[in-house]
């Protein structure tokens, strides 16, 4: 099997490399143009109702508006009401704090991670486009999304069940347990709603168990008789199993999601072929 995997790994190392020249050579303009003009808000280009209502509820409840005129800005102004009436003790200069990240077209996939990684950056950020992750930008975040697309045709929604990180490592775990149902309640139950998804894709254990517990008053809140509710492995290199994430996205998610792959092709799974 680890023969197996290292020459796939190989290929796809590859391919990448090349899908990276093209998109160098065929995209570098649009690039440089798309960076230098930024993404506004408002643009009439993505009026898709979607983002709309999710611009709409960040500027209110999330940041001054007069500080987050482009998707991806990072912003002075925090405006969350449980920050304010301080019921979650966040260092809003160094903490990682993330909107959702929109995407340019409507979608019903919403992947759900714990909370922003304190790699993506200190401060308060208004998220950009999924569309326009790059790999070198967030591995992460451009791994999901393009398994996403693979999988379900579409580009998901991505947001955190708690919009505020935390950077020292040490206070994570008693700090975020304290925000799960703050943030919630606050967000993430009107990204929902706003989305109204049909599959919910969850990153690891805790995030699980608490769309579990609200799948109820999910549905209610939405008008949907069933949501699918995914568990994917994290995509960290912490994660449970010293996998790549390569493995994770063409083995193991796969399989959690529930999609057919040919195992015939795995020596573990035959062991004749060992012998």
């Amino acid at each position: 099997m680890k023969h197996w995997l290292n020459k796939n790994i190989e290929q796809r190392v590859q391919a990448d490399s090349l899908r990276s020249q093209l998109n160098s050579m065929l995209g570098g303009r649009l690039r440089r143009i798309e960076e230098k003009e930024g993404y506004k808000m408002n643009n009439n280009s993505n009026n898709h109702k979607q983002y709309e209502e999710l611009e709409a509820h960040f500027r209110k409840y999330f940041a001054d508006s007069n500080s987050c005129k482009y998707w991806g800005d990072k912003v002075n102004y925090f405006i969350c009401n449980h920050y304010i009436n301080k019921k979650c003790k966040i260092d809003i200069n160094n903490d990682p704090i993330f909107t959702g990240y929109p995407s340019k077209k409507d979608t019903d996939i919403m992947v759900i991670g714990e909370a922003p990684s304190r790699k993506g950056g200190k401060g308060i950020h208004i998220s950009p486009f999924i569309n326009e992750i790059k790999e070198e930008r967030g591995s992460a975040l451009y791994a999901i999304r393009d398994f996403c697309r693979e999988n379900y045709r579409t580009i998901p929604y991505f947001t955190d069940l708690c919009k505020c990180g935390v950077l020292n490592q040490k206070e994570k775990k008693i700090k975020l347990a304290k925000r799960y149902e703050n943030c919630f309640n606050a967000h993430l139950i009107n990204e929902i709603e706003i989305i109204k998804p049909s599959v919910i894709i969850t990153l690891g254990n805790n995030v699980y168990k608490k769309i579990c517990e609200k799948k109820d008053y999910i549905k209610e809140k939405i008008g949907k008789k069933e949501i699918k509710i995914i568990q994917l492995m994290h995509y960290s290199n912490k994660a449970s199993l010293p996998l790549t994430i390569e493995d994770k996205i063409n083995i193991v998610w796969r399989y959690q999601i529930g999609k057919d792959f040919d195992t015939s092709k795995l020596s573990y799974f035959n062991p004749k072929e060992n012998s």
